[in-house]
């Protein structure tokens, strides 16, 4: 149950902006590629994934695979952030660092904060594999 709604675990698999799964959607040469990578890295061992789960998600990455890609090369922070006085050793310690990081963190979580170069309905199904791969009896977690 923790898993399955922890807002930990949206934030593990979220590919937001220039995170580990966003820069894999975008380098994967195929929806198999991708979703053994994804395999592998999530469960965190190099065993084969049973075949119906395998094409039920192979499938939902396939569809709209060839064009996920909006901005390939966008290196953009799709939040805007320029408005907030930088956060740094400087003055960490201030009250109004603090205030600062937590109105970044509401921005990230903000819908449609994802990774720029990636279209956003193909990104949720992407979001949506990786979940139910964490979800799987297969994943262990070890706190």
């Amino acid at each position: 149950g923790a898993l399955i709604n922890s807002p930990l675990v949206d934030r593990l698999i979220a590919a937001g902006p220039r995170s580990m799964f966003a820069d894999a959607a975008v380098a994967a040469t195929s929806p198999e590629h991708l979703y053994r990578w994804m395999h592998r890295s999530i469960l965190g061992r190099a065993i084969e994934p049973d075949d119906a789960a395998h094409d039920d998600a192979v499938g939902m990455l396939a569809e709209g695979f060839d064009t996920r890609l909006r901005h390939p090369k966008a290196h953009d922070w799709p939040v805007p952030m320029d408005d907030l006085e930088t956060v740094a050793w400087t003055n960490h310690l201030h009250g109004r660092a603090n205030e600062i990081r937590v109105e970044q963190q509401r921005r990230l979580e903000s819908p449609g904060a994802g990774d720029p170069r990636l279209d956003p309905s193909w990104r949720t199904r992407f979001e949506d594999v990786a979940w139910s791969l964490i979800v799987s009896p297969q994943f262990v977690w070890i706190p």
